[in-house]
């Protein structure tokens, strides 16, 4: 896909559909005008001599994993050269509830609730860590 059919497939605006940020790039809520659906565009810039900690290394390393119902999977990952430098942009699936930290602000939950979400995050845990795999940045506003 080139740059061209990328923003003509994946409407957003980047003042006004920001879901978050960090140290790793921004997350903005785009449409998919093919699909016609949301979904989650992560933006992250590629550092010269830095590659293996890019956004696209991430994307290649997370989809050898084993899916799991509870852990949000990248649909793909391109690569593009602009005049602000290269960037990498993921395409995650969009959760409209947005974060647990967000989710917990927003929502009074109940006691199932808080127990199926706790469910899910152990589960997690327990499949990766059967194959040696350790999430470095785990926090609830990591959690979806």
């Amino acid at each position: 896909m080139t740059q061209v059919e990328f923003f003509t497939r994946y409407k957003y605006d980047v003042d006004t559909d920001l879901l978050g940020g960090g140290g790793f790039g921004k997350v903005y809520k785009a449409f998919d005008e093919t699909r016609n659906r949301y979904v989650a565009i992560k933006v992250s810039e590629v550092k010269k001599g830095q590659e293996s900690l890019s956004l696209m290394k991430e994307v290649e390393l997370a989809t050898s994993l084993p899916e799991h119902k509870n852990v949000a999977h990248y649909e793909s990952c391109l690569r593009f050269k602009t005049q602000f430098g290269t960037l990498d942009y993921g395409i995650l699936q969009y959760y409209p509830h947005g974060n647990l930290s967000q989710l917990v602000k927003n929502k009074k939950l109940k006691e199932a609730d808080k127990e199926s979400i706790a469910k899910g995050i152990i589960s997690v845990f327990i499949t990766y860590t059967l194959i040696n795999v350790v999430h470095r940045d785990l926090k609830s506003s990591n959690i979806r």
